[in-house]
């Protein structure tokens, strides 16, 4: 076969530059510290590293949510922990106003520091986060939650709780929606709730009510009359919406012309006895009501189920209370009647305040926990990528030099070959 001089020249000069090429790649991992510049380098690698990669990527972007949810119930921890000094310092305020030394003035006064308590309230359901978002407002952060409309406070967020993917497979939410927090509070004692009559003349006050035996209990809207017997001795009847007469049963079969008001007085239980007792306690259908002080007859008190109401409505009701002031005994059980509902729609905002922050705690737990997990994540992942794409520095460095001999071998052989030729000799 012949051999041409351009023929090797070419192969001459084919063997630097793949000599050069491998030299450069060999550098160019040197310089990154990567062993796979390109899935040509490792293709099983390269794939492998790309699913390391992406994994990587997603866990980081857990922790950033991660981070974001942590902050925002932060925020509505302490937020709430200020409400719940509020409410404390309403609490006591409440029962400085009960007391029996209190005058119409003095009471005024409490009323002007409720006001403001009642203003700064607002104010803390109105909080927003560090990008401006009010933390109350469900997933309508951009809308003010509270707005004082008309003398009553209107809730124009929603009901909707934003959850935030920590991870693959869990999600924790990042706040509470204002209505369940401020909005959504059973009055009474969350089971049932009290009233006096708007009529009363006695100076009768309804202590405590609540259901003593829950197998009893039929829920109703019970009223409470008082009346006097044939001996003038005050005797309570019981009725309710739905179920009639109770207390006292009426005969089966009712006689023609039967009025329990009038027939059934004889039958009714006593409201107390002659010796006055300072406390009384009525039962009826499982519920327990506990008196002091003397009614007159024809008045009422009613009992039915617990019903949802603000804790703004409940300092309205305790500002409505200060106001009305007392001038009569009668005046002075509606206050204290008044007071005493107050204060137990104080104690259910207090216990919807602290079961929030108790599921508040259990969601920064949550977050805190699979933070440690995610972290474990990355750190494993980056290990593991490592082995697959980093660079051997000691094997990169010995083939490099091998390379770099290798090509001056090429070099020296091409200008020796470049010598081979016959115009050289004539």
């Amino acid at each position: 076969m012949r051999v041409a001089t351009s023929m090797m020249q070419q192969l001459g000069v084919s063997a630097m530059l793949e000599q050069q090429a491998k030299m450069l790649n060999t550098q160019l991992q040197l310089a990154s510290g990567r062993r796979i510049l390109t899935p040509a380098d490792d293709p099983a690698g390269a794939s492998r590293a790309l699913n390391l990669n992406q994994a990587l990527e997603s866990t980081k972007q857990f922790q950033a949510n991660s981070q974001f949810a942590l902050s925002r119930l932060n925020l509505e921890e302490s937020t709430l922990s200020s409400a719940t000094d509020l409410l404390d310092r309403v609490r006591v305020l409440a029962v400085q106003a009960k007391n029996a030394s209190q005058t119409n003035e003095t009471r005024r006064f409490i009323a002007s520091e409720v006001r403001e308590r009642f203003s700064e309230l607002l104010q803390i359901a109105n909080t927003r986060d560090g990008q401006g978002e009010y933390i109350f407002a469900g997933t309508r952060t951009r809308t003010q939650p509270f707005v004082l409309e008309n003398g009553e406070v209107v809730y124009n967020g929603d009901q909707t709780r934003r959850n935030i993917q920590i991870g693959p497979s869990r999600q924790v939410t990042d706040g509470d929606p204002g209505w369940d927090v401020f909005m959504a509070v059973r009055n009474g004692d969350g089971s049932v709730v009290s009233y006096d009559g708007v009529n009363n003349r006695g100076n009768a006050m309804i202590q405590q009510t609540g259901i003593r035996n829950f197998s009893d209990y039929v829920p109703d809207e019970y009223q409470v009359t008082i009346a006097q017997n044939s001996d003038g001795a005050l005797v309570y009847l019981v009725s309710g919406t739905e179920g009639g007469y109770l207390v006292p049963p009426p005969p089966d079969p009712l006689p023609p012309g039967y009025d329990p008001l009038i027939d059934s007085l004889d039958d009714a239980p006593l409201f107390t006895d002659e010796t006055g007792l300072d406390s009384v306690t009525l039962v009826f259908n499982g519920i327990e009501m506990v008196f002091e002080g003397m009614p007159q007859p024809g008045d009422t008190f009613t009992v039915r189920p617990a019903e949802q109401q603000s804790i703004f409505r409940t300092i309205q009701n305790f500002i409505a209370a200060l106001d009305a002031g007392v001038n009569d005994e009668a005046s002075n059980a509606r206050f204290n009647n008044a007071m005493n509902r107050v204060l137990s729609d104080i104690d259910q905002g207090l216990g919807r305040m602290l079961e929030t922050q108790t599921s508040i705690g259990g969601r920064v737990l949550a977050i805190e926990s699979q933070n440690y997990i995610n972290e474990s994540y990355i750190l494993q992942t980056r290990e593991t990528l490592s082995e697959v794409e980093d660079l051997d520095y000691a094997e990169a460095i010995s083939r490099f030099e091998l390379q770099r001999v290798g090509l001056q071998a090429a070099q020296q052989a091409y200008v020796k070959v470049q010598g081979l030729s016959l115009f050289n000799y004539i």
